[in-house]
């Protein structure tokens, strides 16, 4: 018989199993990874409190999981905590079982934020009551044959290499209004920073320099590499987060947030993006996010080479306050970037 019952310590490594089984990915090396990402969002500051997982049991067997994360979020200036739905699977041929751990999860959690991609997933969660608020859009560009959906020869692939680093000099070239640096850290100026957005965007995951340092500090499994700030004197007026895949060399822009309307320092910022990220040897960029102020321009992503993709990934809220939730459904209020919750924890 199927029981859905709390999460207990010892289940940790039939839950990696499962998430291996279900994504045909067997070695152990994966199992160990995504039991180092659980125990790094055990050590999330609210989670002593407000973390929940419940597992799917047939006997002995763990054939279902869900977890609910947490996150502070500003809301229309207030701070609450939202949970998001996180690593949920259940074994194919207990597929019946799916919804009751969703529904465990609403029936627990206050407010949710979700991104997904999976239409049964997404449909599931509104029947359950999240609304759909917007889809994300994916920008991708390419740096090097490696990503091509056809194989060149070598020495076609070579010659078609040097002409993307080429077009990119180009492309990158332009005169900055700001100074792009790497930085060592997350500092004081990020606090400011972030609070400087609370009064023009209504809603934002809480991105304190406490946060991005968990989130992208040593200790995480997405570190940032690097961590460019646009300065202006000394102060903050933009950053990105990098990272490049060891397992297939993929590029991602993890969050590039700037001050409203400074779509000059998002220019400036993606440029820098492609030189970092292709003096790191990745052979493609991701970039997943929701077009705002505090984001790039399409027009500016389009100049510097990047073409938009079809898969997307749709932004849902469920919030318990009325007035909150009025504001949280419009599409208008947000700035998002992959980077801000479950979307990006599981990129190897």
């Amino acid at each position: 018989m199927v029981v859905l019952r709390n999460y207990e310590p010892g289940d940790l490594v039939q839950i990696s199993r499962l998430r291996a089984a279900v994504y045909s990915r067997h070695d152990d090396e994966r199992l160990e990874w995504h039991a180092s990402v659980w125990h790094w969002l055990e050590t999330h500051p609210l989670a002593p409190e407000h973390l929940h997982r419940w597992v799917l049991a047939d006997g002995d067997r763990i054939v279902g999981f869900l977890a609910a994360v947490p996150q502070y979020y500003r809301i229309a200036g207030k701070r609450v905590v939202a949970h998001t739905p996180t690593d949920y699977m259940v074994d194919p041929d207990y597929g019946f079982h799916a919804v009751s751990l969703m529904r465990t999860f609403f029936r627990t959690v206050e407010n949710c934020v979700s991104v997904d991609w999976l239409p049964s997933v997404i449909r599931v969660q509104t029947w359950l009551g999240a609304t759909q608020v917007a889809n994300l859009r994916y920008a991708a560009k390419i740096l090097t044959t490696a990503k091509l959906p056809v194989s060149l020869p070598g020495p076609v692939a070579g010659g078609v290499n040097l002409g993307l680093r080429a077009a990119d000099r180009l492309l990158t070239l332009g005169r900055q209004s700001v100074t792009v640096k790497v930085l060592d850290s997350f500092d004081e100026r990020f606090d400011r920073f972030f609070e400087s957005l609370t009064a023009h965007v209504p809603c934002l995951a809480e991105k304190d320099a406490a946060f991005l340092q968990w989130r992208y500090g040593p200790s995480s499994p997405q570190p940032a590499g690097p961590l460019l700030g646009a300065l202006n004197g000394d102060e903050l007026v933009g950053y990105a987060v990098l990272r490049v895949t060891d397992t297939d060399r993929s590029g991602y822009i993890m969050d590039l947030t700037v001050r409203p309307g400074r779509q000059d320092v998002a220019a400036a910022l993606l440029r820098a993006s492609i030189h970092h990220l292709r003096q790191r040897g990745a052979h493609l960029i991701r970039y997943r996010f929701l077009p705002s102020s505090l984001a790039p321009l399409p027009r500016d992503l389009w100049r510097l080479g990047f073409f938009t993709r079809k898969q997307t990934h749709t932004l849902q809220v469920k919030f318990a306050d009325p007035e909150l939730q009025s504001v949280a459904t419009n599409p208008l209020s947000w700035a998002y970037s992959a980077g801000d919750g479950e979307l990006s924890f599981w990129v190897e």
